[in-house]
């Protein structure tokens, strides 16, 4: 049936001012926008005093397991979204050949949610193809992960990847993009990943540059390392003459803030204005999240998750452990050793008797129990088999605000799935957050900024098209929001709180969501 909403403040994504006018929409698509009169069988929606704006677009998203569990969407949708990019970070659920799986899901599950699936997702292909399966209630498009890839290609090996390798590793990526992914993503913090070098990244980044997508990057490091990090994917993307979107932009570490996210935004200003094309994403928090074994050295981390684990049940190994975490690097940024461990909080983990840490910074558990951090993480990560998350309080609100503020940023959330354990707050309040603290009550950017930056410039980046802007043809994505009633209620203690305010949700058209739906 043909739907009117009428009488709304319309803010239609491309960052123009709002104005007062009525949305019109049938079969999925937008039919008409401005002054609208009504027509015989008509379903009437009254706006007024209500903002109507594009469905939001998080880029990036780590959905690629959680897709397939009966309630996901729903953190999704009760804030306002209705299409999301998995894949991110180098870390995506395929190509996945049978005999990697159980390792390469086990690496992901803090990250990803548990894999409860069946299927072998052995290409690129077979895992869209399972995904369309599951009709998700969102609009879900994924990148291809290059730590996956290397993963698929070498194993957890790390150490430069021989000819033939690279030449596998090539070949999935071409399948990827042949089956539809939206770029190719990079972890270049991870293991094995981090063993790449410039010229090997860039035959890798070259396969994008006919499919026209651009190379989506976790860079190698966010704090001591920042500038140099950002120089390397940019040389990355310079050889290959691709697109750069450098992910969830920071300067973490005490050291760093305040200073270093400024000499790295200008490093970014001169390349684009020299003729790059560079992107970043920035969500509205003080705190990631991630793999506890993250925090490890990379020497730490080679060999996967087994070999890990085998060092850290040898009491020698824990010694030089607590020394090399003890001290700086000149090619790694040792976060523990600038910010402490008492900003690093439990928030998942697998086993019962473990689950009494959650909420918990590490160095108040070890002060409780007696031990060292060194020690107590390496129990917890042998025990749990490696499978812990946390979250880390690493960057200054300050510096997330000018990122926030830059004509090169967009919104996104960083969303892990862990599969017991708290959720980071981002999965349920990123958007709320945006709406309701940055733009209504601190008015660090203008209603129309932000949804631009929420909805019509991840559209525009990541091909998501004919959604992120409200005019005639394009998908009927819509949200009603009654901003003065939003409100941001998710924190890192009670993360599963849903804003109020959200008052509905269209995706494709249909009503998804409406306030007060359970």
């Amino acid at each position: 049936m043909k739907t009117l909403i009428k009488n709304g403040s319309i803010i239609d994504g491309t960052g123009k001012e709002a104005y007062i006018g009525d949305i019109s929409f049938s079969d999925g698509l937008i039919t008409g926008i401005g002054r609208i009169n009504e027509g015989p069988d008509t379903v009437i929606i009254d706006a007024e005093g209500k903002c109507v704006m594009p469905g939001f677009i998080d880029a990036h998203r780590h959905a690629d397991l959680k897709v397939f569990d009966d309630d996901f969407g729903q953190a999704e949708i009760r804030q306002g979204i209705t299409g999301i990019s998995a894949g991110t970070c180098g870390l995506s659920a395929a190509p996945c050949p049978k005999d990697r799986k159980q390792d390469l899901y086990s690496f992901l599950e803090p990250i990803t949610g548990r894999a409860n699936i069946e299927d072998d997702f052995e290409t690129f292909e077979k895992y869209l193809e399972a995904v369309k399966k599951r009709k998700p209630i969102l609009n879900f498009g994924c990148f291809v992960g290059n730590c996956t890839v290397r993963i698929a290609a070498k194993g957890f090996e790390t150490g430069r990847i021989l000819p033939w390798e690279l030449k596998k590793a090539k070949y999935y990526i071409e399948e990827a993009l042949c089956a539809g992914a939206k770029g190719l993503s990079s972890g270049l913090a991870y293991s094995p990943e981090d063993s790449y070098n410039i010229d090997e990244m860039t035959q890798l980044a070259k396969v994008l540059k006919k499919y026209e997508v651009p190379l989506v990057t976790h860079m190698r490091g966010e704090g001591n390392s920042l500038l140099s990090s950002v120089a390397e994917v940019i040389e990355i993307a310079k050889r290959a003459d691709v697109p750069l979107h450098i992910s969830h932009f920071k300067a973490a570490g005490k050291n760093n803030w305040k200073w270093l996210i400024h000499e790295a935004m200008e490093i970014i200003e001169r390349e684009n204005a020299a003729g790059m094309d560079i992107s970043c994403d920035v969500y509205p928090y003080e705190a990631g999240a991630t793999n506890i074994i993250q925090i490890l050295p990379p020497q730490w981390k080679s060999g996967g998750a087994e070999e890990t684990i085998s060092k850290l049940k040898d009491p020698e190994m824990r010694k030089r452990l607590a020394q090399d975490l003890d001290r700086e690097y000149d090619d790694w940024d040792n976060l523990i050793y600038s910010t402490g461990w008492g900003s690093v909080m439990i928030s998942s983990v697998t086993l019962e008797k473990n689950r009494k840490y959650i909420g918990s910074d590490i160095q108040s558990i070890c002060e409780q129990e007696g031990v060292s951090p060194v020690e107590f993480i390496s129990d917890l990560i042998v025990e749990e088999k490696g499978r812990v998350g946390k979250i880390f309080f690493h960057m200054d609100m300050e510096d997330v605000r000018e990122v926030i503020k830059w004509k090169y940023s967009m919104i996104a959330s960083d969303s892990l799935y862990p599969s017991r354990g708290l959720a980071h707050p981002r999965v349920y309040g990123t958007y709320p957050r945006m709406l309701a603290g940055f733009v209504r009550d601190e008015k660090l950017l203008s209603l129309p900024e932000a949804v631009f930056k929420m909805s019509g410039a991840p559209a525009a980046r990541f091909g998501f098209e004919k959604r992120g802007v409200l005019k005639k043809g394009n998908i009927a994505d819509i949200v009603i929001i009654d901003l003065d009633r939003l409100v941001d209620i998710s924190d890192y203690i009670d993360p599963v709180n849903y804003s109020p305010g959200i008052m509905k949700v269209f995706s494709q058209g249909m009503e998804i969501y409406y306030e007060g739906m359970k």
